[in-house]
């Protein structure tokens, strides 16, 4: 289950939320991509930016290594009304690299809650930039 999941399309958190149990709200959202650089924004005027400069070639993710941690996950598991529900999700195997001169500009207690208000100050273990694609999600099981 995601502490929150943000996307731009309000059909997305009407069909997880609904399906999945899981906790997605649809907010404004913005985002610029170049050849070095990336910039991504959500919420009224883009009040929460995060950007960075990619610098290095894309490339699978090492095997047992923290881009291969955050990009391979196949299975998701979310807490249903009556039992815990299991889902599929389909994708290509992505390529990643790391960033370099990032900014994070997020209200973290406005987004997920004040008890995650602390990040604010904190700096990230990891920043990456992974090039995504399109994704399916089966319809949830129970486990």
């Amino acid at each position: 289950t995601f502490v929150k999941e943000i996307v731009p399309k309000p059909i997305i958190p009407w069909i997880s939320n609904t399906l999945f149990s899981e906790n997605y709200v649809a907010l404004p959202m913005g985002h610029g991509i170049d050849e070095t650089s990336y910039w991504y924004s959500w919420g009224n005027s883009g009040s929460n930016r995060f950007s960075g400069n990619v610098e290095s070639e894309l490339a699978y993710p090492a095997p047992g290594s923290i881009g291969e941690f955050i990009t391979e996950h196949y299975w998701g598991y979310t807490q249903g009304r009556k039992s815990t529900l299991e889902y599929h999700v389909t994708h290509p195997q992505w390529k990643c690299c790391d960033v370099t001169n990032f900014e994070i500009a997020v209200d973290f207690a406005e987004t997920y809650g004040k008890q995650f208000g602390f990040l604010t100050t904190q700096t990230p273990y990891n920043v990456l930039y992974a090039e995504g694609s399109a994704v399916t999600v089966s319809f949830p099981g129970r486990v």
